[in-house]
């Protein structure tokens, strides 16, 4: 007499079922998809923020309203924010103070008012630096740097841009603000 033949086990689960598992993918990205399509259309209101500069003046999101303003959410110890830095200069160096330029550092216990004053002066960039000690960094909800924000005569939030953002994208993006009006 044989003995009955054992069947494999059927593969059980949420992992195990293919057809689940595709779908479960599919669902999440279109979820990412879907979020990051509205991250970079959706048009809200800038918080306004005041906040002490590196050269001891108050600077405030408000004082910038008519003009195009361009915030910058970095670090010194970001390797990609010192790679980004050129493109942010090629940027001053198209528009100068057409455009307000405002480079926030996250990190306000390392970077010291001198070590962003000597950085940017590394650079030759010749706008606004400040570090964050108000909280202007989990207003935008700025969760990685580089972060950059373009803000139109409004004070909308137009464009996000986070990781390094090549000066063409941002010189674009600019130009199709000013030009607006």
């Amino acid at each position: 007499m044989s003995s009955p033949k054992m069947e494999e086990p059927a593969e059980r689960g949420l992992i195990g079922n293919k057809y689940v598992l595709t779908i479960a993918i599919l669902l999440l990205t279109i979820t990412l998809i879907n979020s990051w399509y509205l991250s970079q259309t959706q048009i809200v209101q800038g918080a306004d923020f005041s906040i002490t500069t590196v050269s001891g003046e108050n600077y405030s999101l408000n004082s910038s309203r008519g003009k195009v303003v361009l915030i910058n959410f970095m670090a010194t110890s970001c390797p990609i924010c010192r790679s980004e830095m050129t493109e942010l200069r090629k940027v001053w160096d198209a528009y100068g103070e057409k455009v307000v330029m405002v480079s926030i550092s996250v990190d306000p216990f390392s970077d010291t008012d001198d070590s962003l004053r000597n950085f940017a002066s590394s650079f030759g960039a010749n706008w606004i630096w400040a570090r964050d000690v108000v909280g202007a960094t989990a207003d935008y909800r700025v969760s990685g740097t580089p972060t950059t924000f373009i803000i139109d005569q409004e004070g909308q939030v137009r464009y996000r841009h986070v990781g390094y953002t090549d000066a063409s994208i941002l010189i674009k993006d600019i130009e199709e603000l000013v030009n607006r009006n």
